[in-house]
């Protein structure tokens, strides 16, 4: 005991001496707190005194001080502060250097301001006789004379307010007064070339005045001395921190001196309470039985385990609840022998739950028994059973890699497909299947996302083990544990070589059909055009007494090879619509309805119209010869079915909707029923006789295909009388 009391008192005696010196520097400090606030209240009295002494001589040299008394106590209070700043710099934070500097700035301004003061003083009583003197003169001088010597009077006054753009011309007159004959006028000019060289002289002892440094001096040294300031409060406040954990290492020492004298009392109650949590903590049912197999411990789990309304107090009375309650499973019944260790899988005939059961001997002749719920790890393994058996069957390739992209596992569909075995492919790198007709930027771009943690998805060409090339839609993602690092790729592989195949086949077919119906289009439209040229040519030969009906005949046949032509271009344009000619390329909406309208006014003349308006249209991605055609049609529209004797007016606007652009074509034309809106935008669909609306009913179908080909969508309003408002939405550029 003696031996562990002698380094408590000696802590204790160590921690009361490092107390007083504390208290010792604490008092210390606060001395020093207050120096500070001296020191910086002495600089802010310094400064203001400074500036008020600046002020009181502008008022002289403004004529508004009419005495010196002021100045004269503000000079003794910033010498007075000065010697202060000095005496209060016991640890030399001030730079003495720039208070020497500052106390030569103070002396050399109020040197300057005792010549201000005397000039200021001149000045004024020369500005104040000359009034006088000039007064007189003009009295008896000729007016000529009289004028111009108040004009040089005034300019003086204006120099004097600090306007010397008349100085040079105010010089010369002085001058001329100066040579006159005149006694009276050259004493004028006299004391008038005296007050504006004094006034020079005033202006150069202001401007020299306050070019003197001396409030930056002052700041410079103010700056200075907070900089030290903090300097020493840090290494204070470091040494007081210092101090105060010297002093709390200390009392531990003597907190731990006192701990050591009752650890032995503590120390069996100390192990019995963490042995108490330790059991607690267990997320398993636990139980301790002692050598005569009575309960010892147990925790919460083990005392609601089978439902019972108190704990099973003995381990015979427990095995006898799990025969009843609970069965072994590949086992008869529950082994009742305790003297050997056991482990059981149990399930619970009431509530279905899974549990394992263990049980071991303890050094003194006791019981450790412990039950574990499996019930959540065998529904894991129920749906780890289903989802493999989901992958095993599932038509679509699957492939599984580590984070170095190893292959772990491949499913029966990827076998069936690469024509590889399962010792071919694990442990080998899916690039085995590389065909070398893919670009490597593919590939780089696909690990790219891949590293950023994203899924990828892209269609590649792939090779057989026997060499047959084939295509295969892939989506690879990543896999990460809990921290975040990928430590697997899951890739769904689906053959779609067949789908490819067809795909060109059915590209092939458009194309010959585009290709026929061009070369229809081209050989039809020749006839038509001889049939209109020889039915105009015979109507102008037709000898007059043949009369009207031969003439109407030859019409009506010119009007028929119209509509044929008409419905061969419609045609024609129909089946452009639906193709884009080049690959999208950003498209100004703005520059396409402006080309679409120069063309309609080409081919369709110069029709009664209002004008087109439209206000800023968006830049869609598309192909831009589509795009014109889609507003060339509209507007052909609105010029054609124009109300008669009323001019029509065609209105292009557009607004952000979701993920695209809404462009609204509007006009003032006849309208359409309601009931006529989602049919006119069908092929050949026609609302009006072709003898009144010539056309081949082909306009709005075109652009309905023309939108559908960018991924978007027409519809349209109308009221009928009034105007019809055509829609497309087209998806935004960073969309399409």
């Amino acid at each position: 005991m003696r031996t562990l009391l002698r380094p408590a008192v000696l802590a204790f005696a160590a921690a009361a001496a490092m107390a007083g010196v504390m208290i010792v520097f604490a008092a210390r400090n606060t001395v020093d707190s207050e120096r500070h606030a001296q020191v910086v209240t002495s600089f802010d009295t310094q400064s203001r005194i400074e500036a008020n002494f600046d002020r009181d001589l502008l008022r002289v040299v403004a004529g508004l001080l009419p005495h010196y008394d002021t100045m004269l106590a503000y000079e003794r209070q910033l010498r007075d502060g000065l010697d202060a700043l000095e005496v209060g710099n016991p640890h030399g934070d001030i730079p003495t250097g720039q208070l020497a500097l500052y106390r030569q700035h103070v002396t050399d301004k109020m040197q300057a301001a005792e010549q201000i003061k005397a000039v200021s003083a001149f000045v004024r009583r020369e500005i104040s006789y000359l009034p006088f003197a000039v007064t007189g003169f003009a009295a008896h001088a000729a007016p000529d004379t009289a004028r111009r010597v108040q004009a040089a009077l005034i300019a003086l006054d204006t120099e004097s307010r600090g306007d010397t753009s008349q100085s040079a011309g105010l010089t010369i007159e002085i001058e001329r007064f100066a040579a006159s004959p005149d006694e009276e006028l050259r004493s004028i000019a006299l004391h008038m070339r005296t007050l504006s060289e004094q006034q020079d002289v005033l202006r150069q002892a202001i401007d020299t005045y306050f070019a003197i440094p001396s409030q930056a001096t002052m700041e410079a040294a103010r700056h200075d001395y907070m900089a030290a300031f903090a300097i020493r409060q840090d290494r204070t406040a470091t040494l007081s921190r210092l101090l105060q954990i010297s002093t709390v290492l200390l009392f531990v020492a003597l907190g731990w001196a006192i701990h050591r004298q009752a650890k032995a009392h503590d120390a069996t109650l100390v192990a019995r309470a963490q042995l108490i949590d330790a059991v607690t903590s267990l997320s398993e049912a636990f139980a301790l039985f002692d050598n005569k197999r009575h309960l010892v411990l147990s925790n919460h789990g083990y005392d609601h385990l089978l439902d019972t309304p108190a704990p099973i107090g003995t381990f015979d009375q427990l095995m006898r609840t799990m025969g009843t309650r609970l069965e072994a499973v590949n086992r008869p019944v529950i082994p009742t022998d305790t003297d050997h260790a056991q482990e059981l899988l149990l399930r619970d005939r009431q509530t279905g739950r899974w549990y394992l059961f263990r049980s071991r001997q303890t050094s003194a002749g006791g019981l450790v028994c412990l039950f574990t719920d499996l019930t959540d790890d065998k529904r894991n393994e129920i749906e780890l059973r289903k989802l493999t058996a989901a992958v095993e069957q599932s038509p679509v390739a699957v492939v599984i890699t580590d984070a170095d992209a190893a292959i772990e596992y491949v499913n029966p569909a990827f076998l069936a497909l690469t024509g590889y075995t399962l010792a071919d492919v694990i442990g080998k790198n899916p690039r085995l299947l590389k065909s070398g007709e893919v670009d490597i930027a593919t590939y780089r771009e696909m690990w790219k996302t891949l590293s950023s943690g994203l899924t990828w998805r892209g269609d590649l060409v792939n090779r057989k083990k026997n060499g047959e090339l084939f295509w295969e839609s892939t989506v690879i993602s990543p896999v990460r544990d809990h921290a975040g690092r990928i430590t697997h790729y899951i890739a769904l592989k689906e053959d779609i070589t067949q789908q490819k195949r067809n795909a060109d086949l059915l590209l092939d077919a458009n194309a010959d059909i585009e290709r026929m119906l061009f070369a229809t289009s081209h050989d039809l439209q020749e006839p038509v055009r001889s049939i209109q040229i020889y039915c105009q040519k015979l109507e102008r030969e037709i000898p007059a007494e043949l009369g009207a009906a031969a003439r109407d005949s030859m019409r009506t046949i010119a009007d028929g090879a119209r509509q044929i032509s008409l419905l061969v271009s419609g045609l024609s344009a129909y089946s452009r619509s639906g193709r884009p000619m080049a690959a999208f390329v950003p498209v100004d909406c703005a520059k396409a309805a402006e080309a679409a309208w120069s063309e309609c006014k080409n081919t369709l003349g110069a029709p009664p119209i209002l004008g087109v308006h439209w206000t800023t249209l968006p830049v869609i991605s598309g192909d831009p010869v589509l795009l014109v055609m889609l507003f060339h049609n509209l507007f052909a529209n609105a010029i054609k079915f124009a109300r008669p004797a009323v001019p029509a007016k065609i209105t292009v606007s557009a607004e952000r909707d979701g993920s695209g652009w809404r462009i609204d074509v509007t006009d003032n034309g006849i309208g359409i029923e309601a009931a006529y809106l989602d049919k006119v935008t069908k092929p050949f669909a026609r609302l009006h006789p072709r003898a009144q609306y010539p056309g081949a009913g082909m306009g709005l179908a075109s652009c309905d295909k023309i939108a559908k080909a960018h991924g978007g969508r027409l519809w349209l309003d109308s009221i009928p009388g009034q105007g019809t408002t055509v829609h497309v939405w087209l998806p935004a550029a960073e969309n399409a």
